[in-house]
């Protein structure tokens, strides 16, 4: 299944790795590319790089296939074209039936995803 694994660079160019061909491409905005984009979490000291782009993508599909196998039974991460869109689609699927009057899910939650500490 093709999807990337994304950051961006200081110079705000972002850096894309495909998950079927591991190669890397640059882009100058995300939009380029119409495939599916998740966010690489950041590690430790907060540097992103290829190296640990690589090691990151073999977590993801780990983490991807615990999720499709256990708790969510059958529900594919990478099915999904962000991961906004994904936290959305979960929330619905697992806790709407109890909270049928919660407001929209907005942006700030995917934002406060992308600076949550990830520690691994």
């Amino acid at each position: 299944m093709l999807f990337y694994i994304k950051y961006q660079l200081p110079s705000g160019t972002f850096r894309l790795l495909n998950s079927v061909t591991k190669q890397f491409i640059t882009i100058n905005t995300i939009d380029q590319v119409k495939d599916p984009k998740f966010d690489l979490l950041s590690q430790e000291d907060g540097e992103k790089t290829d190296e640990f782009a690589l090691k990151y993508l073999e977590r993801f599909n780990k983490w991807c296939d615990e999720l499709k196998n256990g708790y969510t039974r059958g529900f594919d991460y990478r099915n999904q074209f962000t991961d906004a869109l994904n936290v959305s689609r979960c929330f619905n699927y697992f806790c709407l039936k109890n909270c049928k009057d919660h407001g929209p899910i907005s942006c700030v939650y995917g934002r406060l995803l992308q600076r949550w500490y990830n520690a691994s």
